[in-house]
């Protein structure tokens, strides 16, 4: 008879939440609230406190701030539920504190239940893209946000966990030992991953995926490998495809107003294709404390108003700054600002303290998105960054004394 331990049962549902983070919202949601009960309750760890403050305090400080900005919110229902929305910068910390080692294996174990769950999802969408083109005439579900509408998933936040998969492999690819059948899995991969990114229309995560092949490319050029020899050329010839397909008339067609300078339009809204600097510079007019910001809950409504008198056209649908960084100083002033700084920068900064070359590939692309995207916007990209910050973050603060370019 097999006995099934206490942190087995963890680790089984933890992995689970992993997987489903990608393909369902919902469950991914319920399987986290089982998580944290099952690990507060049947995992323990005498240095969990320790464990939450050493690797989580930076996070904690977020909400903090969060929740700081409910004292001068108007909108308390809406400031409530963007503090629920955020519970994850809470509950994960919770989870990895009762965690007492995460070596490399554990890591890579993480990693790889979180990109089969990405292949899971991308397939499930491709699939019924084909089955509406071919059985319901419809050619059009192939394309942003009607692509990702069988999972309910925003096609922006899928076009994250995508390019963290592609980076994941690439690296796997370059820096481990793996077999021949692993190779050619991984270039699948990739291929497959590449082709759905198209799909997913994101330009932010476009530029990071061109800077991200960029860096292997050259690795591939000036620091040949013996051991990968036989798959360099093939390797190299995948990089450049990839480079040229993010790059091809195709991918700029998407958004063909955004590089033009026409002026701003509604029509342009509604087709996806707008100039950023619109709604940069709106919240940014709109602003009227920089030091504290409208409040956890009163930036919609505050937005909403400054659309009428100056955007009426934007009004209804009530866009957001579509910057992480203007958004978060609009919301929560520079104190906000400061904290958001504070996460995005501390796992890139260990890394580099670590000569972890994943992790710096991992959060680098974060900056590109908050410039384009409020990727904290919505409980899809929470979740996304705070498991990845809490990943990294523990392993580095773990593996201190592990880490060099040399044996990566």
């Amino acid at each position: 008879m097999i006995r099934v331990s206490r942190e087995n049962s963890f680790g089984f549902i933890f992995l689970a939440v992993i997987f489903f983070i990608p393909i369902s919202e919902i469950v991914s949601i319920r399987l986290l609230i089982v998580a944290i009960v099952v690990s507060l309750v049947l995992v323990k760890n005498a240095k969990w406190r320790y464990e939450l403050v050493n690797n989580g305090w930076d996070l904690i400080f977020y909400f903090f701030v969060l929740a700081l900005g409910l004292i001068y919110t108007e909108d308390l229902f809406n400031g409530w539920s963007v503090l629920e929305k955020n519970l994850s910068f809470i509950a994960l910390p919770l989870i990895f504190s009762r965690i007492k080692v995460l070596d490399r294996a554990a890591l890579y174990k993480i990693c790889t239940t979180f990109i089969i769950g990405v292949l899971t999802a991308s397939g499930i969408c491709l699939g019924y893209a084909i089955w509406r083109d071919v059985y319901l005439n419809f050619p059009n579900g192939y394309y942003y946000d009607e692509f990702t509408a069988i999972i309910d998933s925003h096609p922006t936040y899928m076009a994250y966990y995508v390019c963290f998969s592609i980076i994941f492999l690439l690296f796997f690819l370059s820096y481990e030992l793996n077999t021949s059948t692993q190779r050619v899995f991984i270039i699948l991969g990739i291929l497959f991953l590449s082709g759905i990114l198209m799909l997913t229309a994101g330009r932010s995560t476009f530029v990071s995926m061109l800077m991200m092949s960029s860096f292997f490319f050259l690795k591939l050029l000036y620091e040949p490998s013996p051991l990968k020899k036989k798959f360099q050329g093939i390797s190299v010839t995948i990089l450049v495809l990839i480079i040229l397909l993010l790059q091809s008339p195709f991918s700029q067609k998407m958004f063909p107003h955004f590089l033009s300078g026409r002026p701003f339009t509604l029509s342009m809204v509604k087709g996806d294709s707008w100039e950023r600097l619109v709604f940069w510079e709106s919240a940014m007019k709109a602003n009227t404390n920089l030091a504290i910001g409208v409040g956890t809950g009163d930036y919609s409504k505050v937005m909403s108003a400054y659309y009428l008198a100056h955007q009426p056209e934007l009004a209804e649908a009530n866009f957001n700054a579509h910057n992480q960084f203007i958004q978060m100083l609009f919301s929560n002033g520079i104190i906000g600002l400061a904290a958001l700084l504070l996460i995005m920068i501390r796992p890139i900064l260990l890394s580099a303290r670590r000569q972890n070359i994943l992790g710096m590939l991992t959060f680098f692309p974060f900056l590109i998105y908050g410039i384009s995207e409020v990727f904290l916007g919505r409980f899809q990209g929470i979740i996304f960054f705070v498991l990845l910050h809490q990943i990294f973050t523990k392993y580095l603060n773990q593996n201190a004394k592990q880490f060099s370019i040399k044996n990566l």
